[in-house]
């Protein structure tokens, strides 16, 4: 009942969900439950984000002592569910991506697809390190993929590429194959599975001819016009997102930073950064990508023919507060301080590009987040940020006493 309710996507009564729970947690009746039942109730659970710490433990007892004996699909569920549940006692998902790997019968695309999607949520620490895994279990996972990528759906393509991306690891044969794939894919691809596929195969790629091909036909394929649903033609970037256009500049401007398609990607990309400017505000890792991504490409255009009218329009868009908005002073986490610092820095190195009145509102945001840096208690942040924040005021030619002297104090205390 539990699985036909997750299917249906109906409520679930509390008493339906106690019934579950103390069946499941019951060691008499775990011993009767079959593999298979436990895959569904486990799925079941996470469809409806239902973390019952008896039922998952009683689901886990069940299918433990018999994983070899469950079929890939059995797997695949098991894996997906556990890691949208971050259940993962003694390194239970990769137990089970390990028996999913090893296994003799058919693992379609989407199986592939959820066990690798399970490993790497459940293996990314919380600082974001490169997970541990047997490079055994990686190979004989790539193995299975390369199997099921002739099948696969750009769903299932975009994630196993992030995953891989996630897992920090995949052979050059699979990142083509994958790339060719996703590149074949795009007609029906959303601009979300787009996105992750670009990001992750620019963090995996180590030269340009792996992922050539798949950048140059996603530039092409969010050039083009397709008619909208309100009657008018419009580019593939209509449906991107902030976070979309994020990934997809940063994407471009480190796997290929000098390439043609770069330069067209950020053409059509300025157009929808001053749209959804317009729209609400943009979050600080994605204002830093974008950023990044239009420095860090400079190169791509001679230097006496860089589009500064198009870098101008980005940075006013970027930089002007939207109407109605309150921008938050001081950045809470490390991460949005590190993503203020990055969009300052290379606003620094777009200052060149950028004509008088453009670099007074670009100067006049910098300051106004740099003084919301220091305007924290400095004892918080680590040494390496403070240096970073004063790498980008130095860019930016604005001086802050406070960071100044944090950062002579921190020099004189590495010295001591």
């Amino acid at each position: 009942m539990l699985w036909a309710a997750a299917r249906c996507q109906a409520p679930v009564p509390e008493e339906l969900l106690s019934i579950a729970a103390s069946t499941v947690s019951d060691p008499s009746a775990v011993s009767k439950l079959q593999t298979s039942d436990a895959a569904r109730c486990l799925w079941a659970a996470a469809t409806l984000r239902w973390a019952h710490p008896g039922f998952l433990s009683g689901a886990h007892a069940a299918v433990a002592p018999v994983l070899a004996e469950a079929s890939p699909q059995d797997l695949s569920n098991l894996a997906w569910a556990s890691a949208v549940l971050n259940f993962s006692p003694k390194g239970w998902v990769v137990s089970v991506a390990d028996a999913f790997a090893h296994h003799s019968r058919f693992r379609s695309p989407q199986a592939v697809a959820n066990v690798l999607w399970g490993l790497a949520r459940v293996s990314e620490d919380v600082e974001g390190q490169s997970p541990r895994c047997e490079e055994k279990l990686l190979g004989a996972l790539l193995e299975a993929t390369a199997e099921a990528l002739p099948g696969a759906s750009s769903q299932h393509v975009a994630n196993i590429l992030w995953a891989f991306a996630k897992l920090s690891t995949c052979n050059e044969t699979v990142l083509h194959k994958a790339s060719l794939r996703m590149a074949a894919l795009l007609p029906e691809a959303s601009s979300q599975h787009i996105a992750n596929s670009a990001w992750a195969v620019a963090r995996l790629a180590s030269k340009e001819t792996l992922c050539e091909h798949l950048f140059s036909s996603v530039s092409d394929h969010l050039h083009q016009r397709v008619m909208g649903e309100d009657g008018t033609w419009q580019r593939g970037w209509s449906q991107c997102s902030p976070q979309h256009v994020s990934m997809l500049c940063w994407a471009f401007a480190k796997a290929v930073p000098r390439h043609g398609a770069a330069r067209q990607l950020l053409r059509d990309a300025s157009t929808r950064v001053t749209e959804l400017a317009l729209q609400g505000p943009i979050k600080p890792q994605e204002r830093a990508n974008v950023l990044w991504a239009y420095a860090e490409c400079l190169g791509a255009w001679e230097a006496s023919a860089r589009p500064v009218a198009m870098l101008r329009r980005v940075v006013l868009a970027l930089c002007t507060a939207t109407p109605g908005s309150v921008p938050k002073a001081e950045p809470e986490r490390r991460s949005e301080r590190m993503a203020t610092i990055a969009a300052v820095t290379a606003l620094g190195r777009l200052r060149p590009e950028l004509d008088g009145s453009t670099w007074s509102v670009a100067e006049r945001w910098a300051a106004q987040r740099l003084h919301g840096l220091v305007s924290l208690n400095l004892l918080e942040m680590k040494a390496a940020d403070i240096a970073a924040a004063l790498g980008a005021s130095t860019r930016c030619r604005l001086v802050q006493p406070r960071l100044l002297s944090a950062g002579l104090k921190e020099l004189l205390r590495g010295e001591g």
